[in-house]
């Protein structure tokens, strides 16, 4: 009789275009996982670099690793992609120029498998390979011991102090399929709705209180650069989450504090993107629906001192602009 096939635990999957300065160290980094049966999908987005080369070198040595070809299509398709071949009973994404933390994987799997809960969300820090400097990206403040329910950790999303990005966490890979959980292709911002949707999807959430994931920091990377583009993906994705969770009873109805803090979070955001744009082209209409009266905004306690006072230097300038057309 054959070798029994190994477990698949865990999917990693894995978006790769044009990283080939970097990709090594993501490798490595999910190698050195101390995780049985994980499975390594690296998606190649038509990469015009060495990255596809790097991939199949690995791929020669390492039986764990699957690469898939794609006509450059984006990172939404890529994922999707991704998913429909992964095998493992969860799935995590990495970002083919970050890095995953020793003993990670095994710390999400551990707390899944033995509460028997669908989601698990470990610590980021931002991550500047020119200094070795790390920042913690969250602020959240959670027990490692509750299961949170989905509608508790898209509030904690809607205040921010979640980001709505998708590594340093797995998922119970049925929650995706059965819920028909996917990627808006071609979209910037392309974590965003699906961060909501899983989190409902999945029911229960649960956290390790340790940092899991480096998300790095470098010029010319798709979250660096401003685009008319990147400005107008971003408030498509706002408009898309604002009506799920509206959907979904997450808020009751558009005065919910919870959805205040959230366009003033997100406004700060967009109207500092639309600052830096070029060219004439200008999206501060569409940005002032996302407006609320200061003196609420100022009584939230949604909503930190921090970004209240960015709020206030926000609206002063876009109304110095209106003046001044």
């Amino acid at each position: 009789m054959g070798e029994a096939k190994e477990k698949i635990n865990i999917s990693v999957i894995v978006p790769v275009y044009n990283v080939e300065a970097y990709v090594r160290e993501c490798i490595d980094s999910l190698l050195a996982q101390d995780m049985p049966g994980l499975e390594l999908i690296f998606v190649n987005d038509g990469s015009t670099d060495g990255s596809r080369g790097i991939l199949e070198e690995y791929s020669r040595r390492h039986d764990n690793i699957i690469v898939i070809d794609q006509e450059n299509s984006g990172q939404s398709v890529a994922k999707n992609n991704g998913i429909k071949v992964a095998s493992g009973k969860y799935i995590s994404f990495v970002d083919a120029d970050d890095i995953m933390m020793e003993g990670a994987l095994r710390a999400l799997f551990d707390k899944a498998e033995h509460n028997s809960c669908p989601m698990v969300v470990g610590g980021v820090m931002l991550y500047w390979a020119e200094t070795g400097r790390m920042k913690r990206y969250d602020s959240l403040h959670v027990s490692e011991n509750r299961k949170y329910s989905g509608k508790d950790v898209c509030g904690m999303l809607l205040r921010e102090e979640m980001h709505c990005v998708l590594p340093a966490k797995i998922y119970r890979r049925d929650c995706w399929v059965e819920h028909g959980v996917s990627f808006p292709a071609g979209q910037i911002y392309e974590d965003m709705l699906p961060a909501f949707s899983i989190v409902m999807a999945c029911g229960e959430c649960m956290f390790v209180d340790r940092p899991c994931y480096k998300y790095r920091m470098r010029e010319g990377s798709s979250v660096a650069v401003t685009t008319p583009k990147k400005v107008r993906d971003l408030l498509k994705s706002l408009g898309d989450v604002k009506r799920f969770v509206l959907d979904n009873d997450v808020v009751q109805g558009e005065s919910d504090p919870l959805l205040m803090s959230f366009d003033v979070n997100y406004g700060i955001y967009a109207t500092q993107l639309n600052s830096r744009l070029t060219g004439g082209e200008d999206f501060s209409q569409e940005i002032d629906r996302l407006k609320h009266p200061f003196c609420k905004v100022l009584l939230s306690s949604s909503i930190s001192v921090k970004n209240k006072v960015k709020y206030l230097f926000c609206r002063i300038g876009m109304l110095y602009k209106k003046k001044n057309k």
